[in-house]
């Protein structure tokens, strides 16, 4: 049974989220056709690529998270203040991780272009839409402010718990983002 964010601590996460999602950059690097299924590729707090995401409808076989996806944190990194009005404030980390566009040598200077255009693009559509009405009637999460806490840079997995998953080259990026 799925449990809904209803609280200061757990509302950030899902806003970032849910308005992650709506990016139609991100839908498209997911491979997603809207941001419910986008969605899918957005995992808090954690991602474990051993441990299933949910069954294949079609063929019943366990599905596991891959790349490209967007991992949603709260750390000690982050910030979070609740006061005595009940008004909450503070920040998350998003990270994102994409494989290498397939047009490109993985480690040209094309493939890393690529990927600072796509995550550029995500930044300007997320600051666009926070704090606007989203199409459900609700409001969009307000992000305030991006800070890059690890630089865009091409990383390479070889992780033997990842059995099912072999070691790949991907893309990374990290930023702590500021809500009120």
């Amino acid at each position: 049974m799925a449990i809904n964010a209803s609280g200061p601590c757990s509302l950030p996460l899902a806003g970032l989220a849910a308005l992650l999602a709506a990016c139609p950059t991100f839908q498209a690097k997911v491979g997603a056709a809207n941001a419910a299924a986008a969605l899918r590729s957005i995992h808090y707090p954690i991602v474990d690529v051993n441990e299933p995401i949910e069954s294949d409808e079609e063929t019943d076989e366990p599905e596991y998270p891959a790349r490209p996806w967007a991992i949603i944190t709260d750390d000690d990194a982050a910030q979070f203040e609740y006061d005595d009005f009940g008004r909450s404030s503070g920040s998350v980390i998003l990270t994102l991780e994409f494989v290498s566009h397939p047009d490109y040598p993985v480690k040209s200077r094309s493939s890393f272009q690529d990927f600072c255009n796509a995550i550029g693009a995500i930044l300007v559509e997320m600051m666009e839409r926070r704090n606007t009405p989203a199409p459900d009637g609700s409001q969009y999460w307000n992000a305030r402010k991006f800070t890059r806490l690890v630089a865009p840079s091409l990383c390479d997995e070889r992780r033997e718990e990842a059995s099912n998953v072999p070691g790949e080259l991907f893309f990374e990026v990290a930023f702590l983002v500021e809500w009120d």
